[in-house]
């Protein structure tokens, strides 16, 4: 086994450590229509009718989309639609353990199958954290960058699929997006 010299093995461990902090993270800048929108965006989800308020929105904002709507057997939440999606495989279901969160699971797989991007192309999966709020769960939702700072995501087990600018999203997903791209188109 070949010995490493001391200064190149801290070399080694400043550049791991390092590299593994930077992030490409793009955070929300309040604005009052974003802002209304993250508002009333919750409270549809909440009470039901997210479809119909972006049916509504889309009349105002030509970047408001219901792309489609599923079927009523459709349980896939973001995470499983953006594995299914992207990977053509939904790897969340193949991960058998209990205790992790669906969130916990999607990092799993964002660990194995992406590398972080700083410019994201269309196609790649778009992260939105939350540590503010949700420190030890902190990957709250999931979607797939379309250009243009258009996201296509599925929100919880709303049966559709919307295309929505990146932060037109639940104030509770957090002001934090990260951008990744699947390890074997690199």
């Amino acid at each position: 086994m070949k010995k490493i010299k001391s200064n190149k093995l801290v070399k080694i461990l400043f550049i791991s450590v390092f590299s593994f902090q930077l992030h490409a993270e793009e955070f929300y800048i309040p604005d009052p229509t974003t802002d209304l929108f993250r508002k009333e965006a919750l409270e549809a989800f909440f009470d039901g009718s997210i479809i119909d308020f972006f049916e509504k929105e889309e009349k105002k904002d030509a970047r408001l989309k219901v792309l489609s709507h599923t079927s009523p057997e459709d349980k896939n939440v973001c995470h499983t639609y953006s594995s299914i999606k992207i990977l053509n495989d939904d790897l969340i279901r193949d991960i058998r353990d209990n205790v992790l969160s669906c969130g916990q699971k999607m990092q799993v797989i964002i660990s194995q199958h992406f590398v972080e991007v700083n410019e994201p192309e269309d196609g790649d999966l778009v992260a939105y954290y939350n540590h503010e709020k949700i420190p030890q769960d902190p990957l709250t939702h999931t979607g797939i960058y379309r250009g243009n700072g258009l996201v296509e995501s599925k929100w919880g087990s709303i049966k559709a699929i919307f295309l929505h600018p990146k932060f037109y999203s639940l104030w509770v997903w957090g002001n934090e997006i990260r951008y990744y791209r699947q390890k074997k188109l690199i």
